[in-house]
């Protein structure tokens, strides 16, 4: 309604939004300018200049580690996470020199990426020496970190069928854009990425959160959920500006990881954008020890070996870690403390026959190389050393 008046006048209407998206009818009545977040070289420059201003001869390593530190900020914030950075401190010849805090640049990063709805980062140290099992999928995974492609973040999307459920349902399109948001931004930014599939707590989360330790880069967690807003047009906002805040934090390069208890009603749509499904099924005899050994480690109980006598098929990491725990919490033993224990096996064994059957053949195995076989008989000993030959 102000346009014609605005024009008549020679006035100006300027409208301010994060990821906004006119009407059809405004659409052609208003020029739209998107200021991108800054590039590694933009935050190149804005890390040597605070650096000259502060008479600080910045050594190009430590700008490479603080602009990787600094991507995925605005300007602005690039600018005064830098500046509030500086310490000074002692070297060796008893000197006061000004430095660059690099940890500080981190974990300002990571405050300020979290202020993004459906946005947070992944703050464990756990890496993949501290999960039993998935030898293959840990191959994988590895491979892809140290390989040609080189992601500079891990983008975690946790049971991701249950996040894009309602696209095929939902009334109000918000599920429906979404997945189509989703699966343009994968395709057109030419992502890599991979599904783990499987029951629950066959280390499936924890191998996405374990990757971005491994390389030494960011786990970003993507809350489809957490995106969901009441007003109309909201939800839209705010993922293509999460999405934007992935492009700079990875420099365009992420390696998507998504978990899923089934994927059988999945989008096929989605599968194609991520197309390494692995099946994630219940640890084997050699699988559980490792388990075992973890746990009993981090809990301080290697010195009770009574786990051997606890009749631990069926049972899946998750269930040794609480077994653990309560050994733990309880002073009592392993053997005690399985009596609190239910196995997955038992307590989903009706879908774990869906999914093997659903994996036959069809997707890979995370424990050994190739696809996924049911009841295949191979020790930890000969996966290990299979991987190692292939």
């Amino acid at each position: 309604n102000l346009r014609d008046a605005y024009k008549s006048t020679g006035r100006m209407l300027v409208l301010l939004g994060q990821g906004m998206t006119l009407p059809p009818e405004l659409a052609g009545d208003a020029l739209m300018l998107d200021e991108p977040l800054p590039d590694d070289a933009a935050i190149g420059r804005i890390v040597a200049d605070l650096a000259a201003s502060v008479g600080m001869d910045l050594p190009a390593a430590t700008q490479e580690q603080a602009v990787q530190a600094l991507a995925g900020l605005p300007a602005f914030q690039a600018e005064q996470a830098t500046a509030e950075s500086f310490i000074t401190v002692e070297n060796s010849s008893g000197e006061q020199v000004t430095t660059l805090d690099v940890p500080s640049l981190w974990d300002r990063k990571k405050r300020q990426i979290e202020q993004t709805p459906g946005l947070t980062v992944f703050r464990g140290t756990d890496r993949f020496d501290s999960i039993g099992g998935c030898e293959a999928a840990k191959q994988f995974i590895g491979r892809t970190l140290a390989g040609r492609y080189k992601p500079r973040a891990i983008v975690w999307v946790d049971e991701i069928e249950k996040a894009l459920a309602g696209a095929k349902g939902d009334t109000s399109g918000v599920s429906q854009d979404q997945l189509a948001t989703l699966l343009g931004y994968i395709e057109d930014h030419g992502h890599l990425g991979m599904i783990l599939n499987g029951p629950p707590g066959t280390a499936k989360s924890a191998l996405a959160k374990a990757a971005g330790c491994e390389a030494g880069i960011p786990t970003v967690r993507l809350d489809l959920g957490g995106l969901k807003g009441s007003l109309v047009g909201q939800s839209e906002q705010q993922l293509r500006a999460a999405l934007k805040v992935i492009t700079a934090v990875s420099s365009d390069k992420a390696f998507w990881i998504a978990t899923s208890n089934s994927v059988a009603n999945m989008d096929t749509a989605m599968l194609r954008r991520l197309p390494d499904v692995f099946y994630c099924d219940l640890p084997d005899k050699q699988e559980r020890e490792a388990i075992w050994t973890i746990w009993r480690r981090r809990y301080d109980l290697l010195a009770d070996e009574s786990h051997v006598d606890v009749n631990d098929e069926g049972w899946v990491g998750a269930n040794i870690r609480k077994a653990c725990e309560k050994a733990w919490q309880l002073d009592c033993t392993l053997v005690e403390a399985s009596r609190y224990v239910v196995p997955v096996g038992k307590t989903a064994a009706g879908e774990i026959a869906k999914l093997r059957q659903q994996a036959e053949g069809v997707f890979l195995s995370a424990s050994y190389p190739g696809p996924y076989v049911q009841n295949r008989n191979l020790t930890t000993a000969s996966v290990g050393r299979r991987i190692s030959q292939s």
